[in-house]
């Protein structure tokens, strides 16, 4: 008995598993033969089911004329969309003496497997001026999907800009007011090792004694369905000097003495400054040989500009000094008195 003109092998086709809301495609395009001598006219090609809504004709059903030895191209998609297994059968119409050629199509809807990690970073403490590292940890680590295939993780980083400079400027950044949140892709390829990334940062006095580290906007690089849980941490800052309050400072401004108007002067006077430290903040104005003649201000003060007047029609013609004095900085300015 010879063969039909027309085979299909195999005739059962079998997608396996696939995760519900994805697909998987058949790939026919030598398994539908022309053996004869003579060219064959596909007709058409129909989905019958009985799960025909699972199962799409993406590729070769089109009417379509196969030459001897040669192949009638068919792609199937299958893509469910809830637990359990579907069958089709995929129907092909022919001109030849079998008009019509059937063969079977399986796959299996299967819930998605979700791998799990964590990325935390601790909590530390440091004095200023100091380098430190601080790495970021993955814990908790489940890798069970075996089509899963990670390349590392990125993730945002926020902090106070004030108190932690990254030593790393090639990281990439945005400002938020006092915050500072850089943008971090850490490869890695070996997940024994429980440190993600080591991040430096110069420690700086800022304008408060402890920054969050605040970890936000995870994701995987590379392939796989995860699941990913944010620790966050901290760094507090140590042995401060408390003397007159905790010292604090605003790296974004500059400290300094403004024009004093008029100058010389002889009396309502004018002076701008600028502070960047919280604290004790003294205005002082010394004669050339190094006497207090007034205390114009003495006051706790925060990072911010300054006008003060003051009368100095009390003052005799000369050199006088104007002395800014913060926790940890002393300015000078000279004033001429005219008479």
């Amino acid at each position: 008995m010879s063969p039909p003109p027309l085979t299909i092998i195999p005739n059962v086709i079998d997608l396996e598993e696939v995760v519900i809301g994805e697909f998987k495609d058949t790939l026919l395009q030598h398994n539908i033969h022309n053996r004869s001598d003579k060219s064959i006219n596909i007709l058409t090609t129909r989905n019958i089911g009985p799960d025909s809504l699972f199962f799409n004709i993406i590729d070769g059903y089109e009417a379509n004329v196969v030459t001897p030895n040669n192949y009638h191209p068919l792609t199937i998609r299958f893509t469910p969309d809830s637990i359990g297994k579907r069958n089709t059968i995929i129907e092909i119409a022919t001109n030849t003496k079998i008009p019509k050629y059937r063969f079977n199509i399986l796959g299996e809807g299967v819930a998605p497997t979700y791998d799990s990690v964590t990325i935390q970073v601790g909590n530390f403490e440091a004095r200023t001026g100091e380098i430190v590292k601080i790495p970021i940890i993955l814990s908790n680590k489940h890798f069970i999907n075996k089509n899963s295939n990670y390349l590392g993780f990125g993730f945002n980083l926020t902090f106070n800009k004030t108190i932690l400079e990254p030593l790393d400027k090639t990281l990439q950044s945005f400002f938020d007011g006092n915050q500072r949140t850089l943008k971090i892709k850490a490869e890695k390829n070996n997940f024994d090792d429980s440190v993600l990334i080591e991040l430096q940062f110069r420690v700086g006095l800022g304008n408060d004694s402890i920054t969050p580290l605040a970890i936000s906007n995870s994701y995987p690089l590379g392939k796989g369905k995860i699941v990913i849980t944010e620790k966050s941490g901290s760094l507090k800052l140590v042995d401060l000097c408390e003397e007159g309050g905790v010292r604090l400072f605003e790296p974004d401004g500059r400290i300094q003495i403004g024009p004093i108007q008029p100058n010389p002067s002889n009396g309502i006077t004018k002076v701008d400054f600028e502070t960047i430290e919280y604290g004790k903040t003294k205005l002082e104005l010394y004669d050339h040989t190094g006497n207090l003649c007034k205390v114009l201000l003495d006051q706790n003060l925060k990072p911010s500009k300054y006008s003060l007047t003051f009368d100095a029609s009390s003052l005799e013609s000369g050199t006088y000094l104007l002395i800014l004095k913060t926790p940890n900085i002393v300015l000078t300015k000279i004033l001429q008195i005219v008479k």
